[in-house]
């Protein structure tokens, strides 16, 4: 073999080749005046004695010399003290100085000798001496190459992991002796009673990879695809001699090994898509994907796009051995055509999806004409796993659960056979199979028409003429999927929420508002304390563009203490509300006069005030009369131009004392016999008790806070009716406390099916003006129920109860 340039320099100092070694390095290093002390002094015997006994006043004498980082830079204190001594002090005394500080006098001229011998041969072979003082650093590096095999490692407690499975101890007479540096290397190891190392010096483990390059052994673990820098990484571990001197380096794999790294580069940069590529055939072939696991997502099967392996083989095939990272193949991409690495529908799909179309899965849902887009998923593990409605907080006004639960055509088979699961078995056992009764279903039904459970119900009845009652069905049990996923985003796309229960989330973002540039379109219809001449320039709506999702908005009159505003409202139903307020107020600002004098007829109402006080404040009665009679006479004309407000106030202005003192004949007729019943049920009979929950419950629905404002006129007017037909019944109950209970639990069902009906509507933010005709439909029967000798408005019985919520639900 040829002998290497370092070798030739070895072999011409006759001198032990670790040391030799150490010189070479330390001309490198620019320390060689200080190497060639620390050398001769491991060539010659140590010349610090340690009598046995006078070991304490040795180790004293020692102390001055002594370097806690390195016993070599000892040597070095050594020396310069000697050396200084010797020109100040003559031999004699320069003997005695030796003596009191336990030096051996002969083994420092045999140090002296060899120094001498080694210098005078390094000169005669052109080494260069360093001219200033050497740093710790290059020291020591130039030490550490000729002792490669002497590193040590320290472990738990005070033991060291050196080269080749050796293990050490730090000798005690060393001046690191109980200090522990983390790594060490020493000039030479011995085995006495323990194995020891001894002359030591802390170092660095940097070091190790540079003087030792060509003796460090490599091994590569966790190869991987790294997304920002592009390129294939792993863990280098390195070790001398079986020592580990780097636990984990993160590398460039690439170079390493090409072929793996190619692999790694395919399956994860380009088939998985993790990777930041502008190229055109990366996009086109990512697009192609995605479609195709949109389509996997709609119909949720994993069948239809190809295993990952057929893509990997075609980009196996075409892209050139040599590329394995980013770069590389942006500079082939450059000098060659990439339509080659162009996939193909033939390629991707293995089977065809033509039943998966945009009829069945459309990309949008259009509700109250707004079309908002969904994304579909099919991850059971994941939260968005169904269908997602992504809407801004603007457009959750809009939404209702009647549209959202039929979800698009194509999941809607699967949705109503696990419905008719859900129901209760005694029910379920009428609808077997469910598949079947689910398809005759979906054929017969119009999405959208009304409530899903409703209509379900409605169609199962005419099919098998079995009635399943309102609360039967069990939507909750439902998986996640089969309802759909609603994503509240602000006006910059940011995501604000996430929830399949749409009324929580229209409580949640009720009150929510933010400022934003998309809020612009509306300002200039919105304005303060306006009057009726508002209504020549108010559109019934507008379009709102909010994050790409067109929103209908309402141009609308709301009322703030007397003033009246135009504000922007994004539900219709609020707007409906608050536009009569509104009106009311503007017929209110424009009657200011005629009012004061009305206003000062009330005065003399303390009566209707002592009877009103169980329901509200006499100055809440007073103002709900004002109101009845602004809504009847003008309001719920809604005039949509100031011509029609001026000639309304015209034709009506002269009927309002009229219509004031009808109201207050009315509501004294009413009150009268409210504080009767007040009376009355204050401290019942103990015959009564079963039936007060029932009435109290009666009269809670009959004369709640607003009643003067919210009851319609027919209803108003029948008000009397219903209080003086509670009476009876009180008598009645008196006389037959058995028939009161049988007549209670005939009614109990269909007042609790409207209770629970009307509150879903209140939670939705809906109404029904045929479930409130129905409403006083029961008021009817109850007269027929608790007290014949009241005339009905109409002849009501069960069964035209029952037809009537059928045509209900229906509806």
């Amino acid at each position: 073999q040829k002998i290497t340039r370092i070798g030739q320099q070895l072999s011409r100092l006759p001198i032990d080749p670790k040391l030799g070694r150490i010189l070479i390095e330390a001309t490198q290093e620019n320390c060689l005046s200080e190497a060639l002390i620390i050398v001769s002094a491991l060539s010659v015997q140590d010349p610090r004695e340690r009598p046995m006994d006078r070991q304490q006043a040795a180790d004293e004498a020692h102390k001055k010399f002594s370097d806690t980082r390195s016993d070599f830079i000892s040597w070095l204190n050594l020396w310069n003290h000697f050396s200084q001594q010797r020109e100040a002090l003559s031999s004699s005394k320069l003997r005695k100085w030796c003596k009191d500080n336990f030096i051996s006098w002969m083994r420092m001229r045999e140090w002296q000798d060899t120094h001498r011998q080694i210098q005078k041969m390094l000169r005669d072979t052109d080494y260069k001496f360093n001219s200033t003082d050497a740093k710790y650093d290059a020291l020591h590096r130039a030490i550490l190459s000729g002792f490669l095999s002497n590193i040590g490692f320290k472990e738990e407690g005070h033991e060291y992991q050196s080269c080749r499975q050796r293990k050490f101890h730090i000798f005690p007479g060393s001046d690191l002796f109980n200090r522990g540096p983390k790594w060490v290397v020493a000039s030479d190891i011995v085995e006495t009673q323990k194995v020891y190392a001894r002359h030591l010096a802390r170092i660095e483990p940097q070091w190790i990879s540079e003087k030792a390059a060509h003796l460090i052994k490599h091994s590569y673990t966790s190869p991987h695809w790294e997304k920002k820098s592009s390129q294939v990484s792993a863990t280098r571990k390195s070790t001398l001699f079986g020592l580990l001197i780097n636990p984990g380096t993160k590398v460039n794999y690439g170079p390493i090994n090409s072929q793996e790294s190619r692999e790694i580069f395919i399956r994860e940069a380009l088939v998985q898509g993790n990777f930041d590529c502008k190229h055109d055939f990366f996009i086109h072939n990512r697009k192609l994907v995605e479609q195709i696991e949109n389509l996997e997502a709609k119909s949720r099967r994993q069948d239809i796009l190809v295993e990952e392996e057929t893509i990997y083989n075609f980009y196996d095939t075409n892209l050139p051995d040599d590329i394995y990272s980013g770069p590389q193949l942006n500079r082939w991409v450059k000098q060659n055509d990439t339509s080659i690495l162009k996939l193909s529908i033939d390629i991707l799909m293995q089977q065809d999806a033509d039943h998966i179309n945009a009829d069945q899965f459309p990309d949008t849902l259009t509700i109250n004409s707004i079309h908002f887009p969904i994304e579909y998923h099919f991850d059971p593990s994941h939260h968005c796993d169904g269908i997602t409605l992504i809407t801004p907080v603007a457009g959750l006004a809009s939404l209702n659960t009647q549209m959202c639960d039929w979800l698009v055509p194509g999941m809607l088979l699967e949705k109503i056979t696990e419905l008719i699961r859900s129901l209760p078995k005694k029910l379920r056992k009428n609808f077997v199979p469910a598949p079947d009764f689910a398809k005759a279903c979906l054929d017969a039904l119009v999405a959208g028409e009304n409530n899903l459970t409703i209509s379900l119900s409605n169609h199962l009845r005419k099919m098998t003429g079995v009635d399943i009652p309102f609360d039967a069905w069990q939507p909750h049990q439902l998986a996640d999927y089969l309802l759909l996923n609603y994503r509240v985003i602000d006006n910059d796309g940011k995501v604000l929420a996430e929830n399949r229960d749409l009324n929580k989330l229209q409580q949640q973002f009720s009150d929510y508002t933010q400022v934003s540039p998309v809020q612009a379109e509306s300002h200039e219809l919105e304005a303060d304390n306006v009057d009726y001449h508002i209504l020549d320039n108010l559109p019934e709506c507008i379009d709102i563009n909010n994050n790409g999702i067109t929103i209908k908005a309402y141009p609308t009159l709301t009322v703030q203490n007397k003033q009246v505003n135009v504000r922007i409202i994004h539900s219709r139903d609020e707007s409906i509300e608050l536009q009569r307020e509104g009106m009311r107020q503007l017929f209110i600002n424009a009657l200011s006069q005629p009012l004061r004098h009305l206003k000062s007829t009330l005065r003399n109402i303390q009566t209707l005030c002592n009877r009103y006080t169980p329901i509200g404040s006499c100055d809440e009665l007073k103002q709900q009369l004002i109101y009845r009679m602004i809504d009847t006479l003008f309001t719920r004309h809604m005039p949509e131009s100031s011509a029609t407000f001026e000639s309304l106030l015209d034709q009506q202005r002269g009927n309002m004392d009229e219509e004031l003192n009808k109201i207050l004949k009315q509501i004294d007729i009413i009150l009268a016999t409210y504080q009767r019943l007040y009376r009355q049920l204050k401290n019942p009979p103990l015959h009564w008790l079963d039936a007060m929950t029932d009435i109290q419950d009666q009269l809670n629905h009959l004369l709640g806070k607003f009643f003067i404002v919210t009851t319609s006129d027919q209803a108003f007017s029948d008000l009397p009716r219903y209080l003086m037909a509670i009476e009876k019944r009180l008598e009645k109950i008196q006389q037959n406390p058995e028939r009161d209970r049988k007549a209670r639990l005939e009614i109990a069902s269909l007042w609790s099916d409207y209770k629970k009906r009307n509150e879903q509507l209140t939670k939705n933010n809906q109404h029904s003006a045929q479930l409130e005709e129905y409403r006083w439909l029961l008021e009817e029967y109850r007269i027929s129920l608790f007290a014949q000798e009241i005339k009905t408005r109409v002849p009501v019985s069960s069964k035209r109860l029952r037809k009537a919520w059928l045509e209900i639900s229906d509806a």
